[in-house]
């Protein structure tokens, strides 16, 4: 995953189907083209922060665009 950057609504959608489905890591992993790590890291928590900064960053391009 070095120098790819995620879009942060690839894990939203990442998160969101960890928690309402019962899908293995890596079907989710390659349904979303991520790969099986970010799912497992999303997973355990790791990338919490990282995630609510992006969530954040999200946010604000919404209220940006017209």
């Amino acid at each position: 995953m070095t120098g790819r950057r995620i879009d942060p609504e690839v894990i939203t959608t990442i998160e969101h189907l960890l928690r309402t489905t019962k899908w293995s890591n890596r079907r989710i992993g390659k349904m979303t083209g991520v790969g099986r790590g970010l799912v497992d890291d999303l997973k355990s928590g790791e990338r919490a922060d990282k995630h609510a900064a992006a969530e954040v960053a999200v946010a604000e391009r919404r209220i940006e665009s017209p």
